[in-house]
C-alpha cells in the first residue's frame, strides 16, 4: 500500500483544500460550515442537485457523487438524508471539485497508487470533517480516548454529521483501525479509517459481533472480523460498540485500544478463514496463517496474498473502485468488475 495514502497525509493535504477556499475568497468559511449550500451558491463553478439515492454513483464513500463533465460542475447529493448527512456529502464532493486546483493535492494523487482514489475519498471524507467540526469539541468527547461510547456523545453534542464526528475520531485512532457506522441491518453505511487500514465501501453488510451489535441497544467488546465490499475479510480486530437503538459505533484497531484489556488480536493462525483472491477471482478457505503485512491468508492456488496485488492486466473498476485482476471482470473491455455488473 502506498505510504502516500495514510491519515496524517490525508489530514494536511484536506487543510491545503480549505486554505485555498479562504484565499481565494469565492465562499464565505464560516457559512460553509453552518449552510453548505448557501455558500456554495457564490462559487459559479459548481451549483448543486438532490437526486434519487439509487442515481448516484456507487464509487464515492458517501450517497453523493461529482460530475465534472458539465459546466459548472454539478455535486449530486441524496434528497432523502439527514440535513447533517447532507452538510458532510456537500463539502465531500466539494473537495471532490477543488482538488485540481491545489497542486500539492494534484501531485500526491498523481504518485499515489489506485490512480489516487482512495486517498481522495479520504482526503474529501477530512475536509468536510474539518469545516464541520472544530479539533476543541472532538478533543472534548474523547478526552478518555476513542471508544465506541465517546464517539456516539460526540455524535449526539455535535451539529456536525455522524459522518464528520467519524472521520474527527479515526484521526485519533493510535494503531490500524475503523470507525463504523452501521444501520440496523448490520450494514456499514459509512466507515472512517485509519494509518493503512484498507478502505470499506458504503453500504456494506457485516457480519458476527458487527452484525449482532447493529441490532440496537448491545453494547459489545471483543473480537470482530471486518468485511469489505468484495466480499472480501480482514484480520481479527479488537473491537468496542455502542448503540442508541438506532445507530450502532464500532471502533475497531489492530492493537493499543482505548477501553484496554486485550492489547492485541488473536493469533492469526486459529481457524479456517475465508477469503477471496482478486487474482484468481474467486473464494478459498484457507488455514495458513496470515501475512503479518497485509493480514490475508495466502490463496490456496496461487499462494498469493494482498501484498502481491500486481497482476498483468490489472485494472480499476468503475462500481467498487477496486484494483482486480482480469479474471474478475466478465471481458476485456468491461469497466465494472463480474460482481458490480
Amino acid at each position: 500500500m502506498s505510504s502516500t495514502a495514510t491519515p496524517a497525509n490525508a489530514e494536511l493535504l484536506a487543510a491545503a483544500l480549505l486554505d485555498h477556499t479562504r484565499a481565494a475568497g469565492l465562499v464565505d468559511a464560516d457559512q460553509l460550515r453552518l449552510d453548505p449550500e448557501a455558500a456554495l451558491r457564490s462559487d459559479p463553478s459548481v451549483e448543486v442537485r438532490w437526486l434519487n439515492p439509487s442515481t448516484l454513483p456507487a464509487g464515492c464513500s458517501i450517497a453523493a457523487g461529482y460530475d465534472r463533465s458539465r459546466t459548472p460542475a454539478r455535486l449530486l447529493i441524496a434528497k432523502d438524508a439527514s440535513e447533517g448527512r447532507r452538510r458532510f456529502s456537500l463539502l465531500h464532493e466539494y473537495a471532490h471539485h477543488l482538488r485540481d486546483q491545489v497542486l500539492e493535492v494534484v501531485e500526491a494523487l498523481f504518485a499515489a497508487h489506485d490512480a489516487g482514489a482512495q486517498l481522495e475519498e479520504k482526503i474529501c471524507d477530512e475536509f468536510a470533517a474539518q469545516v464541520l467540526l472544530p479539533p476543541a469539541e472532538t478533543a472534548t468527547a474523547l478526552a478518555e480516548g476513542v471508544t465506541a461510547r465517546g464517539v456516539l456523545a460526540l455524535i449526539r453534542s455535535s451539529a456536525a454529521s455522524a459522518q464528520a464526528c467519524a472521520v474527527a475520531a479515526a484521526r485519533q485512532l493510535p494503531s490500524p483501525g475503523y470507525v463504523m457506522l452501521l444501520d440496523r441491518h448490520g450494514d456499514a453505511t459509512f466507515t472512517a479509517r485509519a494509518k493503512d487500514a484498507l478502505p470499506v465501501g458504503r453500504d456494506t453488510p457485516q457480519g458476527g459481533l458487527l452484525a449482532r451489535a447493529a441490532t440496537g441497544g448491545l453494547a459489545l467488546r471483543d473480537r470482530a472480523i471486518v468485511t469489505f465490499a468484495s466480499g472480501n475479510v480482514g484480520p481479527e480486530m479488537l473491537c468496542d460498540t455502542a448503540s442508541d437503538g438506532w445507530l450502532t459505533v464500532a471502533v475497531l484497531v489492530t492493537d493499543t485500544p482505548a477501553w484496554g484489556g486485550l492489547t492485541v488480536g488473536r493469533d492469526a493462525r486459529r481457524g479456517p478463514d475465508e477469503q477471496w483472491c482478486e487474482h484468481c477471482a474467486a473464494a478459498y478457505t484457507s488455514y495458513a496463517a496470515a501475512c503479518l503485512a497485509c493480514g490475508v491468508r495466502p490463496c490456496t492456488e496461487c499462494a498469493r496474498c494482498e501484498c502481491e496485488r500486481a497482476v498483468r492486466g490489472e485494472r480499476l473498476c468503475s462500481g467498487c473502485f477496486q484494483l482486480l485482476g482480469p479474471a474478475a471482470f466478465p471481458d476485456s473491455e468491461s469497466s465494472r468488475c463480474s460482481s458490480c455488473e
